[in-house]
């Protein structure tokens, strides 16, 4: 890819059919510097990431369940993220709306909106409290979780 800004790396697990949407693909910005940093170095910072979304990835594989993105992380990620930088947070927060959304669309029968109108920060401190419980779990399952949770209190 000489000339090029971008690679593209592609991390499936054994077996992937590569119609079916359950990979996950890294971009990987390569110029010469940014804010100072030098190609080897940011390739250095990109590896550790990298390495474990393909371990999570190989994780998600084995239980046969395709969750792509933050979804992988472990809670105490979520955690920490909260405790801490407020983008990465807000990032998590992005893909559980966006898992909750993909509910609303496909899985609520009837159609509606499972959180029944709750603000976000309701939902986040929800999430809060079943990681600091299950810190080991994958942010997927406290999504997951949340679901449950609201999906039987708007039941009649």
């Amino acid at each position: 890819m000489i000339g090029s800004k971008f690679a593209t790396l592609v991390i499936a697990p054994p077996g992937f059919d590569e119609a079916a949407p359950t990979y996950v693909v890294a971009h990987l910005l390569f110029t010469p510097t940014v804010a100072g940093l030098s190609p080897m170095t940011k390739m250095k910072r990109a590896v550790v990431p990298l390495m474990t979304l393909l371990a999570l990835t190989a994780q998600v594989a084995a239980q046969g369940l395709p969750v792509l993105g933050q979804g992988n992380l472990p809670c105490n990620s979520w955690t920490e993220r909260r405790a801490g930088d407020a983008v990465d947070a807000a990032t998590m927060i992005a893909w559980a709306l966006g898992y909750m959304t993909a509910y609303n669309e496909y899985g609520a029968k009837p159609k509606g909106d499972v959180s029944g109108g709750q603000h976000t920060e309701e939902l986040a401190k929800w999430i809060d409290d079943y990681c600091r419980k299950n810190p080991s779990d994958s942010f997927y399952a406290a999504t997951a979780a949340l679901i449950r949770k609201l999906r039987n209190v708007s039941s009649p």
